[in-house]
């Protein structure tokens, strides 16, 4: 199944491929291929590749990518590509890091059990929303793609290291997603978790991929979404996501959604993806 948006493409597929079959693709794009199956075998620009189970491999703008997976054995892998503009809208810190991971050997770009779990899950999600054209859809999409990047991010290395031995992040990121309607500060988490606010700064964006303002921008701008899909007024519903101000709730809401607030959630459904 093919997920085709304005701003990204999804595929997941499991099938046999017949010769040589050229992924989708359009100029600029940033494009990223997991391996699901035991073992995926493509051509980048002329260099062959060899992918493992929960390997991947980022493939830069304007190189053609073709499966050629030999015969009997199935192309099984996860493929996204990124239009330029998705980075606009994202809060994933910007293509720049995935461009200087392509450089990278495929065995030093492995994902976790879990992490690969996730990144399915939210496929998953995407795939069948999408097919629903279910509001959900127009609501998060590009969030759920952000949160596939970040478990992406965190295992680009040597460029990205992944988290530091008893890293306090992962254990920030939880207290953030139960408490993001709070009042939230640099300082507070800071004297919370007894860590350099600089350093807590520095640790998170490196691990995430993302600034904590914007974790906590998304996770807001979400929340908000789904109040209004139940008919809660937008005035309510940016209170009751953490905002204490209303225009900046605006200027946020309609950067990352294409709508303003007065126009979710009836916008959606003038929406084709």
């Amino acid at each position: 199944m093919i997920v085709k948006d304005r701003l990204f493409l999804l595929e997941q597929s499991d099938s046999f491929f017949r010769s040589a079959q050229t992924l989708p693709d359009s100029h600029g794009a940033c494009r990223i291929i997991i391996c699901l199956g035991e073992f995926l075998r493509f051509s980048a620009s002329g260099r062959e590749t060899e992918l493992h189970c929960r390997q991947f491999q980022i493939i830069p703008p304007d190189e053609a990518c073709t499966i050629t997976q030999p015969v009997p054995q199935r192309a099984n892998f996860l493929y996204l590509s990124l239009e330029p503009g998705f980075w606009d809208i994202c809060a994933f810190r910007g293509p720049h890091t995935l461009y200087a991971a392509a450089k990278l050997p495929a065995a030093e770009s492995c994902l976790e059990d879990r992490e690969l779990e996730n990144i399915l899950a939210l496929a998953s999600k995407i795939t069948s929303e999408y097919q629903m054209e279910s509001q959900s859809y127009y609501a998060f999409r590009y969030s759920w793609i952000s949160e596939i990047l970040m478990d992406i991010y965190k295992n680009i290395s040597p460029a990205c290291p992944g988290p530091e031995e008893n890293s306090v992040i992962p254990e920030i990121i939880r207290f953030l997603e139960n408490s993001f309607t709070q009042k939230i500060s640099i300082d507070m988490l800071s004297a919370k978790f007894f860590v350099s606010k600089y350093h807590l700064m520095r640790q998170f964006k490196k691990e995430t991929g993302c600034t904590i303002h914007h974790f906590i921008l998304n996770k807001r701008i979400n929340h908000a979404c789904s109040l209004m899909l139940r008919q809660v007024p937008p005035s309510e519903a940016c209170y009751l996501s953490g905002f204490t101000d209303y225009s900046l709730f605006f200027k946020s809401f309609t950067k990352i959604t294409g709508f303003s607030p007065s126009q979710y959630p009836s916008g959606l459904h003038s929406q084709t993806g």
